[in-house]
């Protein structure tokens, strides 16, 4: 504000909340001034017990520190030195590079491909030497997230000496139901260490305190190098009665969450690519131009964090996130050439993929409408067929048909060469026919759960996607060459939105709907994003995954 002559400005910057202490908090907190001559528990026991009840695990697995950066920071002195690998993807955690220097160890940084780790390229990058994988999950700064199928294939790949790391800190605002919670799926394997934190979604960045939960002997080597009473009575107080708010945390976070997936679309609109998040946060990936679209947002009141190849913002209050996006649009009317770097897809591609990801988000509404729902009728057949299909039948190839698709865009996206690459099967596929077969009687929340895992893997490949990506072309053995839209459009949303249409048909043929039952429709009322992952959860906790 001094130095631009502002009368106010927001601070967007460094990924805290925008409330103010839970409920209880501050009084706690108050409560233990009195004794500050004395030291705090050493250990943060109560806190350790506290949580590891929480999460389901023995104390002896868990280790409290200065907020989950500083147990990294102790992980690094613990386990990595001269001579070992430390590997990561690139861009990341800032704090990753700088622990791997101060442990003396080699840092290894994987780049990153459409704003998401390398799965295939974090494994190779693996080796005998490698005593570290540090995995950000949402990553920090670029707000996407691995599934459980990726961290199970680098966690099951990682070598025997290895410590794979699994930084949770921004859990709490993950609502994608194939993004897994690392310490219920892994807190019995040997090779991995998750971390938490309290700082985001607790409000208590400012008493710094965090965890770690992993094997007990990993604990104990972590404990070794801690710096003494580094969590301190106000943090030990603070945390304990942030515990007691379970339900306003969840109401916060939704707040949070409503807030950032609707700047998302607002921003794509504008014409700013963004990748979906994950997180409490935007990822601006401005390339070179990510200093000066910072001092220029500043210059407008908006504190943002600029970093290598683009510019972190975080979610604010309503107005303060409206302010953000006023500046925006300001700093691209006054300077358009700040987004010839840009790494995502800018300009008429960017409300491309705006447009797409609103009908896709479309579709899975309507979809989840069908949950519950009984569907007695058939499908009209197709045209110039006999062939129908019962509510089953509809809901197997859904399920089934998302991941191929998807494999085969990105397959036309990775080619070497710009020419449209051939793709794609037709209707009379045999796998198709006996996925269709093998899963018409199955559970649909359990399709359900399989669908709105491969939607959100293709909404985040259209969000990250780059302008020249958005040029790419495929040829179809019966229907020839396709554009990008043509592509989206039938094998893709198109091709979820054509389902939706059949269970609605079946519906309305239905006797129930004829009888004065209602059909659903695009506007259904549906659970809210964060009741939808609980129910959806648990049926892809059995393990039942995209084939």
């Amino acid at each position: 504000m001094a130095a631009y002559g502002l009368d106010s400005a927001v601070k967007l910057a460094s990924n805290e909340t925008p409330f103010g202490p839970l409920p209880g908090v501050a009084d706690a907190v108050s409560a233990v001034l009195g004794g500050i001559n004395r030291y705090a528990d050493h250990t943060a026991d109560a806190v350790a017990r506290c949580f590891a009840h929480r999460v389901g695990v023995d104390r002896d697995h868990v280790a409290v520190g200065p907020g989950a950066v500083g147990l990294l920071e102790q992980l690094a002195l613990a386990v990595a030195g001269p001579g070992d690998e430390v590997v990561y993807p690139w861009p990341s955690f800032i704090a990753y590079p700088q622990f791997t220097g101060l442990a003396g160890a080699t840092p290894v940084a994987v780049p990153l491909v459409r704003q998401r780790f390398d799965t295939d390229a974090v494994i190779a990058a693996m080796s005998e030497r490698t005593m570290l994988v540090l995995l950000a999950n949402p990553n920090n700064p670029t707000s996407t997230a691995l599934t459980a199928t990726e961290l199970d294939r680098i966690v099951d790949a990682a070598p025997e000496q290895c410590l794979v790391v699994i930084d949770e800190a921004y859990r709490e605002f993950v609502t994608d139901v194939s993004v897994p919670d690392a310490i219920a799926r892994y807190a019995d394997r040997p090779n991995v260490a998750v971390l938490r934190s309290m700082s985001k979604a607790y409000g208590l960045a400012g008493l710094r305190v965090g965890f770690l939960v992993a094997d007990p002997l990993v604990i104990a080597a972590v404990d070794a190098c801690a710096t003494p009473f580094g969590v301190n009575a106000a943090g030990q107080a603070g945390a304990l009665a942030a515990f007691e708010q379970d339900d306003e945390v969840r109401r916060r976070c939704a707040i949070v969450v409503a807030e950032r997936d609707r700047v998302a679309r607002a921003l794509r609109h504008l014409g700013v690519g963004v990748p979906v998040s994950h997180g409490n946060f935007w990822w601006l990936a401005a390339g070179s131009g990510a200093h000066p679209l910072a001092e220029a947002l500043e210059r407008r009141g908006v504190v943002t964090r600029p970093l290598d190849g683009g510019v972190r913002v975080t979610v604010g209050t309503p107005a303060e996130n409206d302010r953000f996006l006023a500046a925006l649009e300001a700093c691209l009317n006054d300077a358009p050439d700040l987004l010839s770097g840009w790494t995502i897809a800018t300009g008429q591609q960017a409300q491309r993929a705006a447009r797409w990801l609103d009908r896709l988000e479309s579709a899975m509404t309507r979809l989840a409408s069908h949950l519950d729902r009984e569907h007695p009728g058939r499908t009209a057949p197709v045209p110039g067929e006999d062939e129908t299909w019962d509510a089953g039948q509809v809901w197997a190839h859904v399920a089934e048909f998302g991941q191929y698709w998807l494999g085969q865009l990105t397959a036309i996206l990775d080619a070497a060469s710009t020419e449209p690459v051939p793709f794609g099967r037709t209707r009379r596929d045999a796998g198709r026919i006996e996925a269709i077969e093998r899963g018409r009687h199955d559970d649909p929340a359990e399709h359900l759960a399989v669908v709105t895992a491969s939607a959100g893997r293709l909404a985040e490949l259209l969000a990250g996607m780059t302008n020249e990506d958005w040029e790419r072309a495929g040829v179809h053995e019966t229907l020839g060459v396709m554009d990008l839209d043509d592509q989206l459009r039938h094998f893709h949303v198109g091709h979820y939105e054509e389902h939706a249409d059949q269970l609605d048909s079946i519906l309305h043929r239905s006797p129930a709907t004829q009888a004065g039952a209602p059909a659903p429709s695009a506007s259904a009322p549906v659970a809210s994003p964060l009741e939808r992952r609980d129910a959806l959860w648990r049926s892809l906790d059995s393990g039942r995954e995209p084939p």
